[in-house]
């Protein structure tokens, strides 16, 4: 390599990975969509029953969530007016929830005692995230491990957010995190890392997981996803939010709710 030369490579992925002020706000205002979606889904849920399928929660929020966008976003046609846009939204329910990253095409029938997991994905401008809420149908399939699991993985959520704080490292919070899965006695329902990093490219670098070393910066986003995974009962559990680093602890960008109350129904 020529002595004057210098690779950027490096300094391009990190301008990447640390969002400035501007990728920040657009990715506020991504996720005040991406709850207002969440909400929308699980009343369709409530309000429809095993009357739906997965496919049709999935399919109505999206048409919602795009309404709602074209109310702000003016599309005339012309070239650079609405780009880096990108809205989906996706639901499963029963046994697929039990895999963390299913392949098949999601058209089932909505039932209840099963764990269903509702997830909008959605960028302006390039800049937002993925978001999930891991949810349980009252029913007669309901057994204690499945509120284990759930309260475990819950947990671990809320423990990555404690722990992503500027300064520490990547694996250092995964291992604080994996943590939980092991003193519970549920490891083996772990099935991938907590988190990856979220950006422009979706899933990117850097990563919480125990390989990673990379020291933490103040607004660097990730995702927020450690979940449990049983396929041989047919259910598994997986929240997701997008978490900002700050000096005293992760913020969770996305707002919908965590709790019980939230993501227990019955329909």
């Amino acid at each position: 390599m020529h002595p004057e030369w210098t690779m950027t490579g490096p300094l391009a992925l990190h301008m990447r990975e640390v969002k400035t002020a501007e990728e920040i706000a657009l990715a506020r205002v991504a996720l005040l969509l991406h709850d207002r979606m969440m909400d929308f889904a699980r009343d369709y849920i409530l309000a429809h029953g095993t009357d739906a399928t997965d496919f049709e929660v999935a399919h109505a929020t999206e048409a919602f969530g795009t309404s709602e966008l074209m109310k702000y976003l003016k599309l005339d046609g012309k070239p650079h007016h609405g780009v880096g846009i990108d809205l989906g939204f996706y639901c499963r329910t029963g046994t697929s929830t039990a895999y963390p990253h299913p392949n098949q095409f999601f058209y089932a029938p909505i039932q209840r005692g099963d764990s269903i997991q509702i997830s909008a994905d959605i960028k302006i401008g390039g800049h937002g995230g993925e978001g999930y809420r891991a949810m349980q149908i009252a029913g007669p399939k309901v057994t204690d491990l499945h509120h284990k699991l759930w309260d475990v993985h819950t947990e671990m959520t809320v423990e990555q957010q404690k722990q992503s704080v500027a300064g520490r490292k990547c694996n250092e919070v995964g291992a604080a995190v994996l943590k939980l899965a092991h003193y519970a006695g549920v490891d083996k329902y772990v099935y991938h890392r907590p988190a990856h990093g979220e950006g422009s490219e979706g899933h990117q670098a850097p990563y919480l997981s125990l390989g990673d070393n990379t020291v933490l910066e103040e607004n660097m986003c990730f995702s927020n996803e450690p979940g449990l995974y049983n396929p041989e009962a047919g259910f598994g559990y997986n929240h997701g939010n997008l978490v900002r680093i700050t000096k005293s602890g992760g913020e969770q960008m996305n707002q919908t709710p965590l709790t019980k109350e939230w993501c227990w129904i019955k329909i």
